[in-house]
């Protein structure tokens, strides 16, 4: 299973991006940001404005990972 904070937290080390500057990012407390990046799941709501304030599509990550249940 993915584990989407991990998932978002790679990506943002990835791409130089801070968590005070993805707090900025997403309008959340740095509180409330480390929180979504320790989370193991997410709200849908704030995965998309994520996906779409960061211009990457993390639902993929989650559809591949369903690719291996079937």
């Amino acid at each position: 299973m993915v584990h989407a904070g991990k998932t978002i937290h790679a990506y943002l080390k990835q791409n130089g991006i801070s968590v005070v500057q993805f707090s900025g990012i997403i309008n959340r407390s740095r509180a409330a940001t480390y929180k979504i990046l320790s989370s193991d799941s997410i709200n849908t709501d704030m995965l998309y404005k994520i996906s779409k304030e960061l211009v990457h599509n993390f639902f993929s990550v989650f559809s591949d990972d369903c690719d291996n249940i079937v």
